[in-house]
């Protein structure tokens, strides 16, 4: 079946357009002082948070600068079969369509922890990149294809993605914004507390992602870049007939998948679970900082000692 028009894909269903990635430009510029409020500014990692009107989950939004060329950054997030090597609680993660040579819808899905039920998402995932810059922007989408089930929490993205900036050949500035929701019984209270501790936590993640990238692309399909060379996706089906005909309402409380039903215990579980991660985060930085502050004494001390001699 041929790829049907962008003109005559259903609106919910068409790449992000020059406005989209406009207004996406400018949720990764805006200041704490324009509604974004910093919760987060250790080690060069800055973590913001605003309240959207309508929704009780906050957007986030991750600043930072990563010691790795554009391109590196890019191929990282957006290779799929590197994924597994990085993202431990993955179950799924897959190109289902091809809406564009640069835009795919993906459905990924998630082991829980805890008492939750495990997750899944569909998105709408579009992306562009220049020479100076990567920008990969998705939403969620329902399709009657990939329906939400019993299994599953369907999670929704409202607004996600990725803005990589060249800095010079070793270096960019990296931005990530989410609007989020993992839906289910989980109180949004502690959805919102856990940004402080995932935030960081993915940021490293990504950073150690970079550099085992390099070696191990070079051992699994070297060549092998959709993202880039368009052509490479050709084995992916095109929107069917039933997707761009029916419109499938958005993801509610209500058909979202099988219900949670978490009793009070297991919402005490799970704040004492977010209580541990929190304090193992703590903890470790601050090892982290004494092991800095223990070598940077050693480096002093041999200084003297050199110019003593």
């Amino acid at each position: 079946m041929s790829r049907p028009s962008q003109t005559s894909l259903p609106e919910h269903l068409r790449p992000h357009g020059d406005q989209d990635f406009e207004e996406f430009r400018k949720l990764c510029s805006t200041s704490e002082s324009e509604e974004f409020q910093k919760i987060h500014d250790k080690k060069g990692i800055q973590v913001f948070v605003k309240a959207i009107t309508g929704t009780s989950v906050k957007m986030i939004k991750t600043v930072t600068t990563l010691s790795f060329p554009k391109e590196i950054v890019t191929d990282v997030l957006m290779d799929e079969e590197f994924r597994p090597e990085w993202d431990t609680l993955m179950l799924e993660a897959k190109s289902v369509y091809k809406v564009s040579d640069t835009c795919t819808i993906d459905y990924y899905s998630s082991k829980t922890p805890g008492p939750l039920k495990n997750r899944d998402i569909v998105t709408l995932r579009t992306w562009r990149e220049t020479d100076d810059e990567l920008l990969c922007v998705n939403k969620s989408v329902e399709i009657p294809t990939l329906t939400p089930t019993k299994k599953f929490i369907r999670m929704i993205s409202y607004t996600t993605g990725h803005r990589l900036e060249t800095i010079d050949t070793e270096s960019c500035h990296y931005t990530y914004v989410s609007h989020f929701d993992p839906k289910g019984d989980i109180p949004k209270i502690l959805v919102n507390g856990a940004l402080t501790t995932v935030a960081p936590k993915n940021i490293k993640s990504l950073i150690k992602s970079c550099e085992l990238y390099p070696e191990w692309k070079a051992n699994h399909k070297p060549e092998y870049k959709p993202w880039r060379t368009p052509s490479q996706m050709a084995d992916l089906p095109n929107l069917p007939e039933e997707c761009l005909e029916v419109v499938v309402e958005e993801a509610t409380e209500d058909n979202s998948g099988e219900e949670e039903k978490l009793d009070e215990g297991a919402i005490e579980e799970m704040q004492h679970l977010f209580e541990e991660s929190q304090q193992a985060q703590e903890l470790q930085e601050e090892e982290e900082e004494a092991a800095r502050a223990a070598l940077a004494a050693m480096k002093s001390m041999q200084a003297k000692r050199v110019t003593t001699l």
